[in-house]
């Protein structure tokens, strides 16, 4: 039917930002069928839009999957540590991700969501003064308002309210 691995992996990410990912998984996996070493697209892109298609599904053991795949083929890719992560947070293993986190900030010291949502997990586990740490990172990494806002409250949980005042004023 003349279709490429490209064609096929773009519907799958048209299919995902219409929200549609059972669709987005079958194009995702139909890409997949046809790649080759050859095909000019790397294979670990295919597998990332597959596992974050079922993270959008909840379908966080299938995510997983691919995700250890990728890093079974690429171990350095801090992406794929960080999706997997992120999958781990948002499937109720705040630990694990904070493991994962760690890992992806190994591979890649400027990834600056990792630091981020380490933060966010620590504060939430009443660990400010480890929180602050990773935010501070996050905010020279990518000085958003949002990283501003979890740096301030992760100084006021630490009880640091003049850093607290300074870093909410810089949001």
């Amino acid at each position: 039917d003349g279709w490429t691995i490209h064609n096929f992996n773009n519907v799958g990410i048209s299919y995902a930002a219409l929200g549609q990912h059972a669709s987005a998984v079958r194009s995702y996996k139909c890409a997949l069928r046809l790649w080759t070493p050859e095909s000019g697209m790397a294979k670990t892109s295919i597998l990332l839009n597959l596992g974050n298609s079922f993270v959008d599904m909840r379908r966080f053991s299938e995510a997983f999957k691919f995700y250890r795949r990728i890093l079974r083929i690429e171990p350095s890719y801090a992406i794929a540590h960080y999706s997997l992560a992120r999958a781990m947070d948002r499937s109720g293993d705040p630990f694990g991700a904070l493991s994962v986190y760690t890992q992806a900030t190994m591979v890649d010291p400027q990834l600056p969501h990792a630091y981020s949502n380490m933060g966010v997990i620590l504060l939430n586990q009443n660990r400010a003064e480890e929180a602050v740490k990773v935010l501070e990172v996050a905010v020279r990494l990518r000085p958003t308002s949002a990283e501003f806002d979890n740096l301030g409250d992760a100084y006021g949980d630490s009880a640091r309210y003049e850093d607290a005042i300074d870093t909410y004023q810089q949001a």
